[in-house]
């Protein structure tokens, strides 16, 4: 399965510029005329986006989706999601995202008064409608100049954005959210999750953290649950997977290596002979014989 890693994979478009930066942040216009349905993304970092032009459909695990218009913000946590955007004809799509590290987001709310509410964290993607005020800051950043390396610049305007975010109506409850995004994933049903995400090239790390627990506590749960090793448990799962799409739905060699996980199908092909003990061509030849 073809997955996105977001920020990464945003700085490689073609119809990305890099607009303002410092210390573990950074801001980044995109505009793209095509459109996309059902990306599947993963999403590393925070990243607080503002769409200019067309329409962002961000979907939850969960199922909840949420559909961005012109002028309006999402803020996205480090989550799964499946991602859709469309331009709006004859314009293109466009979009600002600040990706925003947790020594910037620490450091903007602690040098300034904010108000905050008591609003539980239970989503990965939260909406917000913006106003005059940040139309006006987001234009800033946009204005052609070199990037800004000052931590003044950068977290000025950043501040500045979030004080018109905390003025607005709910802005207390958004600002919450913004200020505690980097807090770790409240623990998802393990073996669930597992069983539904095991294709994905995610490092063990990465699974970790999205199941909300430690890489020590993740390795010592797959012992205690599977009596494996979850390296043992994923690759175990992903051989069953890529030998039933090979032998009986008959998809090629390079469709499963990429549904099964695998950066490269020379990788895949090394990783099937090993665990079976012969070639994914020779497994199709004996399932599909001439």
């Amino acid at each position: 399965m073809t997955l996105a890693i977001l920020p990464e994979d945003l700085l490689n478009l073609p119809g990305s510029t890099l607009l303002d930066q410092h210390l573990d942040s950074y801001a980044l216009q995109l505009s793209l005329n095509s459109e996309r349905k059902d990306l599947a993304v993963f999403v590393t970092e925070v990243i607080l986006v503002q769409v200019s032009e067309g329409c962002l459909q961000v979907k939850e695990e969960n199922g909840r989706t949420i559909c961005i218009q012109a002028r309006e913000w999402v803020l996205v946590k480090s989550d799964l999601f499946r991602i859709s955007y469309r331009p709006t004809s004859p314009k293109p799509f466009e979009a600002v995202f600040f990706v925003l590290g947790k020594k910037t987001i620490n450091r903007t709310f602690s040098n300034t008064l904010f108000h905050f509410s008591d609003t539980e964290l239970l989503q990965s993607a939260i909406q917000f409608s913006g106003t005059n005020r940040t139309d006006q800051i987001v234009q800033n950043f946009i204005q052609p100049r070199e990037v800004i390396q000052e931590m003044e610049g950068f977290l000025d305007s950043l501040t500045q954005l979030f004080q018109a975010f905390n003025s607005c109506p709910g802005g207390d409850k958004f600002l919450t959210q913004l200020s505690e995004a980097h807090r770790p994933h409240k623990q998802r049903e393990f073996s669930a999750f597992m069983e539904c995400h095991f294709h994905l090239p995610l490092t063990l790390e990465q699974f970790a953290a999205l199941t909300g627990q430690s890489l020590n506590r993740f390795n010592q749960r797959f012992k205690d649950e599977f009596g494996q090793t979850p390296k043992q448990w994923i690759i175990r799962k992903r051989m069953d997977l890529a030998h039933r799409l090979l032998t009986i739905e008959g998809l090629s060699i390079g469709t499963v290596a990429a549904e099964t996980g695998y950066e490269s199908k020379s990788h895949f092909i090394e990783a099937y002979k090993r665990h079976f003990g012969n070639t994914p061509g020779r497994a199709i030849r004996r399932s599909f014989p001439v």
